[in-house]
């Protein structure tokens, strides 16, 4: 049986996220106040742009600290459970024995700030690459990792050995691919 535990984002996700907020503005929104210096845009312009940018970076900015409160990643009995949300509420449920993978993934910001995010990647659940799942800001990702490596584990995860049933049905579909061969032979 699988220890329940719950883990928490660790208090630098929401500078993670603050900081991102920052970038994004920066490097994608920021430059578009030069349009100020086109004549016939003119310089009133940067004050009506700036001003809407403020706007959506201040919600942003008091929305995070509430969201980083509502994320929780519990290692269930059977599967891992992913809560989080303000007005939607999203609950992931991912089974065990379903994951095929547990990737690291740790930006600059996120090593500065000693955190990890971990992309959870499921067989036959999805027709994409992405994740199905997704841990993160956690300061203790190591520990998280190996944690969802043993519970996959314990959970009896197919990618084990196969089962004596299925070594017979293997070796009679051998022997009757050697059976036509030989009749192909002939």
């Amino acid at each position: 049986m699988i220890e329940r535990r719950i883990y928490y984002p660790s208090a630098g996700y929401g500078s993670l996220l603050v900081a991102n907020v920052l970038l994004i503005f920066l490097v994608f929104l920021a430059p578009w106040a030069l349009l100020a210096l086109v004549p016939e845009i003119g310089p009133g312009f940067l004050p009506w742009y700036l001003g809407a940018n403020a706007l959506w970076i201040a919600v942003a900015l008091v929305l995070i600290p509430p969201y980083v409160r509502s994320v929780s990643y519990e290692l269930g009995e059977h599967e891992l459970i992913i809560k989080r949300g303000i007005i939607t509420r999203s609950i992931d449920l991912v089974p065990y024995h379903m994951i095929t993978n547990v990737a690291l993934r740790r930006g600059p910001i996120a090593r500065a700030l000693g955190l990890g995010t971990l992309k959870i990647h499921t067989a036959g659940y999805s027709q994409s690459s992405a994740a199905e799942a997704t841990i993160a800001g956690i300061a203790n990702y190591e520990e998280l990792r190996e944690a969802i490596l043993a519970a996959m584990r314990a959970a009896g995860h197919p990618r084990t050995a196969p089962t004596t049933s299925q070594e017979e049905l293997l070796q009679a579909l051998l022997a009757e691919v050697r059976g036509l061969r030989a009749d192909l032979k002939r």
